[in-house]
């Protein structure tokens, strides 16, 4: 027996007509978070997805520049982020989104930059304290 997607029909055994809605309001669902998630195609025809903040605070460069900064090395860090920063500013660009810098996409790489650089400000004056 085949149904279709929108409208649902009664098979013959009892249930079968709220069954066939139930599956019918699934795979419209289905249907529209396939849509919703669905890649774009930027000018190069390569397939790219809107950043968000979490694909953000969980990238290569992000991590890395974590570890950077847990392992002292502030300046490699900034370096990094704000390569990171570019290429997703580039990114939202290109898939013509407004506001890039206010995306939700650069709040965690923003946020790094600034813990980076204070860290870096403060074992500077530790340096130079030390030093007098």
């Amino acid at each position: 027996v085949q149904q279709s997607c929108s409208e649902p029909s009664v098979v013959g055994a009892e249930g079968s007509a709220a069954t066939t809605v139930v599956v019918t309001s699934k795979v419209a669902a289905a249907a529209t978070e396939a849509v919703a998630e669905t890649p774009t195609t930027n000018a190069a025809s390569t397939t790219t997805t809107v950043p968000s903040y979490l694909s953000s605070e969980s990238s290569e460069k992000y991590v890395l520049a974590k570890s950077l900064l847990s392992s002292g090395d502030f300046e490699q860090a900034l370096e990094l982020i704000e390569e990171a920063i570019q290429e997703t500013r580039a990114v939202l660009l290109s898939m013509e989104v407004a506001d890039t810098d206010l995306h939700e996409s650069m709040a965690p790489f923003h946020y790094l930059y600034g813990t980076t650089l204070l860290y870096s400000i403060e074992e500077s004056n530790d340096t130079q304290m030390t030093v007098s």
